[in-house]
């Protein structure tokens, strides 16, 4: 069942072990579920926290390759039957802002500063996890 779409229907219904059962949701949201229904037919509710941090941050990731490149006015206009070379600009050396670093924006912000060698910023960042972000990236890599 996609994760998107509600949960109905037999899904709520007593399980054949003793009346006991789980209702695990791949992904970090859980508004699909009816968590009163469950609770009343004695069903744990619970979702995966985390798991997709590493493909979110990967996409951020790629959009950001995407505009630096103009990959989708190139990828559009190829389809018209249009083909004006643009001239892109290089990630490696440059300056990323990362507002917001939580799970994912810590992700993206390893991604560009690893993989790009690209200076991070980071807003909203505390004094103790600029710290570990010192740490496991280097001062050179990181300012907060």
């Amino acid at each position: 069942m996609p994760g998107a779409e509600p949960y109905r229907g037999p899904l709520y219904r007593a399980p054949a072990c003793g009346g006991v059962g789980v209702i695990a949701r791949f992904g970090v949201g859980h508004d699909g579920i009816d968590k009163a229904l469950a609770t009343r037919r004695g069903l744990l509710c619970t979702n995966t926290p985390g798991v997709l941090d590493d493909s979110v941050a990967e996409h951020a990731i790629n959009l950001i390759l995407a505009a630096a490149r103009h990959t989708s006015t190139v990828a559009s206009e190829l389809k018209r039957g249009s083909w004006r070379p643009r001239i892109g600009i290089e990630l490696a050396g440059g300056a990323l802002t990362i507002v917001g670093c939580g799970a994912i924006g810590r992700r993206a912000a390893r991604i560009a500063a690893l993989g790009f060698r690209m200076r991070v910023t980071g807003c909203d960042v505390t004094a103790q996890e600029e710290a570990v972000l010192r740490r496991d990236w280097g001062n050179g890599a990181f300012t907060g």
